[in-house]
């Protein structure tokens, strides 16, 4: 594996398995992303309020659909929308029937992939998700 030196985004992980989390976060890092973790989604509604307060905001959420606790990822994705309507993330699931793709395609999801995957599948969608962004803004 390559290690990319120069960070390509700011990325926040919503993954309450700790395998899983452990080992997308250390292959997200070593292709260059900076990674934070949460592992549900009331934490991960603070880290993306506090990121986007101080000026330093995700670039990219990756977000579990089955995660503990109240929220499931398409209303973790609704609260972060409330944060940055214009926010980006791909939906990551071991179970993508056609009730969760429904949900998170009217949540706003840009993406999404059936776990497991290949890293090099999301660090594709994640380069096609900043590929577009950066063609938006010109």
């Amino acid at each position: 594996m390559i290690m990319n030196k120069v960070c390509k985004a700011k990325i926040l992980l919503i993954e309450d398995e700790e395998d899983v989390r452990r080992t997308m976060a250390e292959l997200l890092t070593a292709l260059g992303y900076d990674v934070s973790c949460a592992i549900e989604g009331s934490e991960a509604v603070g880290l993306f309020e506090r990121a986007t307060e101080t000026g330093k905001p995700y670039d990219v959420a990756i977000v579990d659909y089955f995660i503990p606790g109240i929220m499931n990822g398409a209303e973790v994705m609704s609260k972060l929308r409330l944060v940055d309507p214009g926010v980006k993330a791909v939906l990551v699931s071991g179970c993508m029937d056609n009730f969760v793709i429904a949900r998170c395609s009217q949540a706003g999801f840009q993406g999404a992939l059936t776990k497991p995957f290949a890293i090099s599948e999301l660090d594709g969608m994640l380069a096609n998700l900043m590929g577009k962004g950066a063609q938006d803004a010109a």
